[in-house]
């Protein structure tokens, strides 16, 4: 039994006992300790109780989160469904750009206080995916790429604009052929020595940078990830700050071709691009340079050999991954000297190619078994009232529960649960869900959605919205 099951069956064993207990008749012993701390009367959980579970869930920035949520009672913020696609992404636009503007995350966050931005994020979903989408490319991709990869020169030229949403930018690394294997990409960055510049091409269409969000119509900006080729040699893939949109008019830069990927199942308030780039100059200082340097004489000079590096990322994924040792071990096989560019295609062919499945499987387990210790600690504090306690221990048996029984078939196939055991496992969370069925609206006002973010005319005063034709929009007093 390879490491990463050992450690996600300790973490979920016990939790199978105690929840069989509670589908043979054990569930009444904790109604009694429920009861008994006055939980199972709902009024006397919609306060305290309810606070406290809210604080813990938001966990952090809580005065920036009230504020946030303050502003989204704004008209701007009430949900719009049949309106034209560029209504839907200025609509997007507009309102990341109230957030922006609020004070309460900037993008120097991810270095001194992340959880402000994470926070933000939260709040950015319950009001528009569309918003929260665009924000996460503007701070997490574009601007946190910059902060991380660039230098001073980078971030005096950006990170105020990034924050205020003056400078707008997108995260060009996915490219049609490749997705995001950065391996294989195309577009390339070539020195010119003679200019003092980098020449940033698509050579063929499966290079062009796909699906690329922010670009279509808003982004000012892109990082571009290419090919860095200094006099025949290649040394890897490099991110490059490069212009694409005129400030001014929004019309594309000389040699930037870009295309709007149009509608979409959902989140239509993001608009997706394709980028093509014709041999566009851009200085030498675009280069993303905190951990590699192009001198004005075309040297370079970077943290460590990349050959090296993918030697070593190479041995660390195959004794990390547990399950994967075996398929690791084959993929490494062959002449002692073979290059460590063949060496990570043979790896990269068994990890995309022959384990796919195995490698999801092992993150999703890798995920839950965080999740549940995670719980396990909040349980554990001795900060958490024990009214709280008795009401969130249930709840994180039935997540325990309800994850083991959506891949019971596998723990039942490696002989890791006994079949009665197995078949307890249903009725156990079913147990469960009636024990906490009392609790849900205290369980729901913790997550600290206001009500004018429930986007759900059902929700309201059903019956008054539906005494006009309203377009199935949430307009007018009765919202």
């Amino acid at each position: 039994m390879d490491a990463t099951s050992s450690r996600r069956l300790a973490a979920l064993g016990g939790h199978l006992v105690s929840a069989s207990a509670v589908s043979e008749g054990g569930g009444a012993v904790v109604n009694e300790q429920m009861a008994g701390l006055g939980l199972n009367d709902t009024a006397a959980t919609g306060s305290g109780v309810q606070q406290e579970l809210q604080r813990l869930l938001e966990h952090d920035s809580f005065e920036e989160r009230r504020r946030m949520k303050e502003l989204m009672k704004s008209e701007l913020f009430i949900p719009r469904y049949a309106v034209p696609l560029a209504e839907e992404r200025e609509l997007a636009l507009q309102r990341l750009r109230v957030l922006c503007h609020s004070g309460n995350f900037r993008i120097e966050d991810f270095r001194v206080d992340p959880m402000r931005i994470f926070a933000a994020h939260e709040c950015a979903a319950f009001a528009d995916p569309s918003m929260a989408t665009k924000m996460t490319v503007q701070f997490n991709l574009f601007g946190g790429t910059i902060l991380k990869l660039g230098t001073q020169r980078h971030h005096d030229l950006l990170l105020r604009g990034i924050t205020s949403l003056d400078d707008i930018g997108c995260f060009a690394l996915t490219e049609l052929g490749y997705g995001n294997n950065a391996v294989e990409m195309e577009t390339t960055a070539t020195f010119d020595a003679a200019t003092d510049e980098f020449i940033i091409h698509t050579p063929t269409p499966l290079a062009q940078k796909y699906w690329i969000t922010n670009s279509a119509i808003h982004a000012h900006w892109a990082v571009v990830f290419a090919q860095l080729l200094i006099g025949g040699t290649n040394h890897g893939i490099h991110g490059f700050l490069v212009p694409i949109r005129d400030k001014q008019d929004l019309r594309p830069c000389p040699g930037v071709r870009i295309e709007d990927m149009g509608h979409k199942m959902g989140c239509n308030g993001v608009d997706n691009g394709k980028l093509w780039f014709d041999r566009v100059r851009v200085p030498r200082s675009a280069l993303l340079d905190a951990f590699s340097q192009v001198e004005r004489d075309g040297s370079f000079r970077s943290v460590g050999s990349l050959e090296v590096l993918q030697a070593l990322f190479v041995v660390r994924e195959g004794r990390l991954l547990g399950q994967l040792v075996a398929a690791m071990k084959e993929g490494r096989s062959g002449p002692q000297a073979s290059p460590a560019a063949l060496l990570l295609r043979r790896v990269f062919d068994i990890w995309m190619r022959q384990q796919s499945d195995t490698v999801q499987h092992t993150a999703a387990a890798f995920a839950e078994r965080e999740v549940l210790e995670a719980c396990c600690r909040a349980l554990a504090a001795r900060s958490l009232s024990p009214a709280l306690r008795a009401l969130l221990e249930p709840v994180v048996r039935l997540y325990a529960l309800h994850r083991l029984e959506q891949d019971l078939a596998w723990f039942l196939t490696e002989g890791l649960v006994p079949l009665a055991s197995g078949t307890a496992v249903g009725e156990a969370a079913r147990a469960l869900c009636r024990q906490l069925a009392p609790h849900y609206r205290t369980l729901l006002d913790s997550f600290g959605i206001p009500d004018h973010l429930v986007a759900a005319p059902i929700a309201g005063d059903w019956a008054a919205y539906n005494e006009a034709d309203n377009q199935g929009e949430l307009l007018g007093q009765v919202w």
